[in-house]
């Protein structure tokens, strides 16, 4: 019975962050590094974001089987349905639910950007703290940095340089819009300290509901 709270827990989380990061792609001021690849690359193919999105976890964690080897854990295979699903739900939320909507306010754009933001950091705090299985990115990462002995933060922030340089190259190169603005100045700075500040809160949420 635990266990299967433990995983439903994980389900939520991540539809939970899908919400978070459909709703930045509404507010349209700006997205984090990885979502800016995501959406560049969606802007040229016409695929739907998400759906880019799966392609580059699927990567992600072929990999990480690449790295690993034998040392790949049959756990990481969660990585598949996960990133599938926050994939779907991700097209689902942005393109039906919150497509049709309109927002002309510059001020509710940064409300709903905010709210995202907070939604994003406060369910993958509580994925983490749960510990089951993160996602690809992270995890390729840090099979990345054990396989050559480097520092995870340091290879996870070059990621998103890259991530960076590379939207900005495809938007140069194929002339679609622009993915980063204001909104991921705000993302770059405030992500990190809401993580710091939300893992201890959901570390007492998993406790209290006997998760851990």
């Amino acid at each position: 019975m635990k266990l299967f709270k433990q995983y439903l827990a994980l389900v939520v989380s991540v539809m939970i962050t899908g919400l978070g990061a459909a709703m930045s792609l509404k507010a349209a001021i700006g997205v984090g590094p990885w979502d800016a690849l995501a959406q560049s690359l969606s802007y040229i193919t016409l695929i739907k974001v998400g759906t880019v999105g799966m392609i580059l976890n699927i990567l992600c964690i072929f990999g990480q089987m690449i790295l690993q080897k034998k040392d790949f854990k049959l756990i990481s295979l969660l990585q598949f349905p996960i990133g599938i699903l926050n994939g779907m739900w991700i097209n689902y939320l942005y393109y039906d639910v919150l497509g049709p909507i309109p927002i002309e306010s510059y001020g509710l754009r940064v409300v709903m950007f905010v709210v995202a933001i907070l939604l994003i950091a406060s369910s993958i705090s509580f994925m983490m703290e749960l510990n089951i299985v993160s996602f690809s990115l992270e995890a390729f990462c840090l099979a990345l940095a054990e396989k050559y002995q480097l520092r995870f933060a340091h290879l996870r922030q070059l990621g998103d340089v890259l991530f960076v340089l590379i939207s900005i190259a495809l938007t140069l190169i194929f002339r679609v819009p622009f993915t980063l603005r204001e909104g991921s100045i705000l993302i770059a700075l405030s992500f990190g300290p809401l993580l710091s500040f939300f893992m201890p809160k959901m570390e007492k949420i998993l406790v209290k509901l006997d998760l851990t």
